[in-house]
């Protein structure tokens, strides 16, 4: 599977292979797809700029109640190649 992601438009595009056996799909045809996220927590994507790393540890600024900005640290996950 190939992923890429759009900054401009937010979209990720993908290009998936499987079967298709009765042959309904022909070439140059096009879908939206849903993806389901399997994980058990929700996923944030932020982009790799907005990531500071200190000694080993990923933190990101976050604009809080009152306009305060807070420094909260996160974990992460894979990349995503645009």
């Amino acid at each position: 599977m190939i992923v890429r992601f759009d900054p401009q438009t937010g979209t990720i595009k993908t290009r998936l292979v499987f079967s298709n056996k009765k042959g309904l799909l022909k070439s140059g045809m096009s879908t939206n797809i849903r993806i389901r996220n399997n994980g058990t927590a929700p996923s944030l994507l932020i982009p790799a700029k907005a990531i500071v790393e200190q000694m080993g540890e990923f933190f990101v600024f976050v604009l809080g109640d009152s306009s305060k900005v807070a420094q909260r640290k996160i974990i992460r996950g894979a990349n995503i190649r645009r």
